[in-house]
């Protein structure tokens, strides 16, 4: 096979290197893989398994760097075990049913890579590049906020240049991407048996959508052709983007985004107790007093009752207060726990 020059070409990319000496690169086939647990400078085929007629592989503590995986693997179980991927490019490769388990990823690419029934096992990403659109998850198990936490963007500014490019550029379409490889994430796991991956596929993808609206509207900002009143609409939705955000984080921490009902009756019941204690020391009522008004309040049952014309304006914003902290708690509360009854994913 002739070696490809996405190593020379691709900017964007991790695995960016145009000192590297592309004829250094040899091709391999999978089944010789084995004969050494080092590799360097290969062309590794995945395909070629099928020639052997084999049906299984597998690599135990072997270590890669600098290597090009391609080919489909066409459903044979191919297992990696502790193994160690380093500016390995995946790109134009079709995996089936391959798992990965305690494999350090560093500095690799995924861009243009599908993989099918495959499996991320404990293992950790560490600058990585993947494609919004092009890279492909398909039932597979894989941490999302580990790799999309992990993503790799060149901030180079001379290497930008020569491209007639800008970091500002470069972040707007890296959060971008971003949010549309979490979503791709989020459709892949949900169709998995690991109901904790899914919850944390959720999470990742709502911040990474929100990370990108925020960074659209702060690069619309900055944009010179851009008029001042369009200038100012950008920033002001930029602001009410990281507001968003906020209280996006702060509800998915109420009920750890979906995935515990106890996490959440537990907030509640927190919220209880502390607006206990204010109106016992604030309104000379009783401890059994105090607590019927917060469960009265925080559950919107009681709060017409017990604020009057008469109550002081000091003791209405607590209790104001305690109702609209009560109504958000609720209002993430009864779906959490109708979504977990009903067994739904939402």
């Amino acid at each position: 096979m002739e070696v490809r020059q996405h190593r020379l070409k691709n900017y964007w990319d991790v695995i960016y290197d145009p000192q590297i000496n592309l004829s250094h690169f040899a091709e391999i086939d999978l089944n010789d893989v084995n004969r050494n647990i080092g590799h360097r400078y290969r062309l590794v085929d995945f395909s070629k398994l099928n020639d052997s007629n084999s049906i299984s592989c597998k690599l135990d503590k072997h270590n890669f760097r600098e290597c090009d995986f391609f080919g489909e693997s066409k459903g044979n179980k191919i297992n990696f075990s502790n193994c160690k991927f380093e500016k390995i490019y995946f790109g134009y490769g079709l995996y089936k049913n391959v798992k990965f388990q305690k494999c350090d990823f560093i500095k690799c690419s995924f861009n243009m890579a599908k993989f099918i029934d495959c499996q991320f096992i404990d293992c950790r990403f560490d600058d990585i590049s993947f494609s919004g659109n092009e890279t492909i998850f398909q039932n597979t198990l894989i941490n999302s906020k580990r790799i999309v936490s992990a993503a790799f963007l060149n901030v180079d500014e001379d290497v930008l240049k020569q491209y007639a490019t800008t970091v500002d550029y470069q972040k707007k379409r890296f959060e971008n991407t971003k949010a549309k490889f979490a979503k791709n994430l989020l459709v892949s796991v949900s169709s998995t048996t690991d109901d904790d991956l899914y919850y944390n596929a959720v999470k990742t993808y709502l911040i990474s959508r929100s990370k990108a609206k925020i960074e659209k509207f702060q690069y619309g900002a900055k944009d010179a052709d851009k008029g001042r009143i369009r200038k100012i609409s950008y920033q002001v939705r930029a602001i009410t983007s990281i507001i968003e955000l906020l209280i996006l984080r702060v509800s998915g921490l109420i009920n750890d985004w979906g995935n515990s009902i106890l996490r959440a009756l537990i907030i509640g019941v927190a919220m209880i107790f502390i607006f206990s204690i204010g109106y016992y020391f604030l309104m000379d009522t009783s401890v059994v007093g105090a607590i019927i008004k917060s469960i009265d309040i925080t559950l919107l049952a009681g709060y017409t009752k017990h604020v009057t014309k008469l109550t002081p304006v000091h003791q209405q914003i607590v209790m104001l207060f305690n109702m609209i902290l009560g109504l958000w708690w609720y209002a993430i509360m009864i779906p959490t726990l109708i979504n977990r009854i009903c067994v739904s994913r939402q």
